[in-house]
């Protein structure tokens, strides 16, 4: 019952170098997307805290996974591009320069 079969994926063949021209307007949107998505939060808990609504408390700190999750991409976002700024080298002084706001005990670096 097994009958080979092939397809072909050139068609969704893409490149995924997103170190462009274009990534620190990239970047700037995910901040926006992501103090959009705090402030929506925030908006939530309160009307719904101020109306009752489970639900909308609900929905509110279901928006602080979001945010969380966007803040956590614009600060990768944010570090890789300081790390691509300041072309660093693979030794340990540009990584301690590249991963400064990072706590030592957070990475241990061999």
């Amino acid at each position: 019952m097994n009958h080979p079969h092939s397809h072909d994926l050139r068609p969704f063949v893409h490149a995924h170098a997103f170190g462009d021209a274009a990534a620190p307007r990239r970047e700037r949107a995910l901040w926006w997307v992501t103090v959009i998505t705090i402030v929506t939060m925030v908006l939530e808990l309160v009307v719904g805290y101020w109306s009752g609504s489970l639900a909308l408390v609900a929905d509110g700190w279901h928006m602080g996974t979001h945010a969380l999750a966007l803040g956590g991409a614009a600060l990768a976002a944010h570090f890789r591009g300081a790390c691509t700024a300041a072309s660093v080298s693979p030794s340990v002084a540009g990584r301690s320069r590249c991963w400064r706001p990072i706590p030592a005990a957070c990475c241990c670096w061999r």
